[in-house]
């Protein structure tokens, strides 16, 4: 099975799915973690559960400049944006991307890939066969993120 364009694409392997989530594998900076494939997150942000595995604590991240992220809470949540060195999701490889990072303990788990990473991209999924594929501009990177 394919998707149903003759662009580019790159298939994430190693999918999993739990309910109403496709969980896609990353690795930042080095550390191995699953990624919640939320299309109507605008940001693609990262859980402390994964920063922590990372080393990054709260006092860490105070060097950080903090915005107000508006998701499905009822009020808004000031986070930190700390700039990574690498995330991968499949072969495909994002340097230096900015990403915020949720405090406390939420049902994100490791993360979300949001609209920012899947901007200008085609998307085909498959629950029922755990597959992802994402376009991509030949010779081009998944990099979008900054």
């Amino acid at each position: 099975v394919r998707p149903p364009w003759s662009q580019p694409s790159l298939e994430i392997k190693g999918i999993e799915t739990r309910r109403d989530r496709m969980l896609v594998p990353i690795v930042l900076d080095g550390a191995k973690g699953m990624a919640i494939l939320d299309t109507g997150a605008q940001a693609t942000t990262v859980g402390m559960s994964m920063a922590s595995r990372l080393g990054l604590t709260e006092p860490l991240l105070q060097n950080d400049r903090v915005i107000m992220a508006h998701g499905a809470a009822p009020r808004a949540l000031a986070v930190h944006v700390h700039r990574f060195h690498e995330l991968q999701v499949g072969d495909g490889r994002v340097e230096s991307p900015s990403l915020a990072v949720v405090p406390g303990e939420t049902a994100m788990g490791d993360a979300l890939l949001g609209g920012d990473f899947l901007r200008g991209r085609r998307v085909w999924l498959s629950f029922a066969t755990r597959r992802l594929f994402i376009s991509f501009d030949q010779g081009a990177t998944l990099a979008t993120l900054r």
